[in-house]
């Protein structure tokens, strides 16, 4: 949300349009690469759920960071606007299993 409420301050135009769409392709995307991991998860013991998280993200980050970097020279950005992405989903995914494994799964 943050690199999207950026994208809508500095880009413009066509730029900002192409760039907000895709990135709904991208989460998309990704999503469909973890929700296999997120369905299994609830059914399998939080070590088999650490594994498989680790197992998914992998293929899903790179599916996301492919797409992205496609796009972020098709539009004709810089490269430090896939970088901060790349930072900004890492930092939401560590965050999202922080609290899936410190909160959500508490005995």
């Amino acid at each position: 949300l943050l690199l999207a409420a950026g994208a809508l301050v500095m880009l413009r135009g066509e730029q900002r349009i192409d760039y907000l769409a895709h990135q709904a392709v991208i989460a998309f995307a990704g999503a469909l690469v973890l929700l296999p991991a997120g369905l299994a998860a609830w059914w399998l013991p939080s070590y088999a759920t650490a594994a498989l998280a680790a197992a998914s993200l992998v293929p899903a980050c790179a599916l996301a960071f492919r797409m992205q970097r496609r796009r972020v020279f098709a539009v004709g950005l810089s490269p430090k606007w896939l970088w901060t992405w790349a930072g900004m989903v890492a930092a939401g995914f560590a965050g999202a299993m922080v609290v899936y494994f410190g909160i959500g799964r508490m005995p």
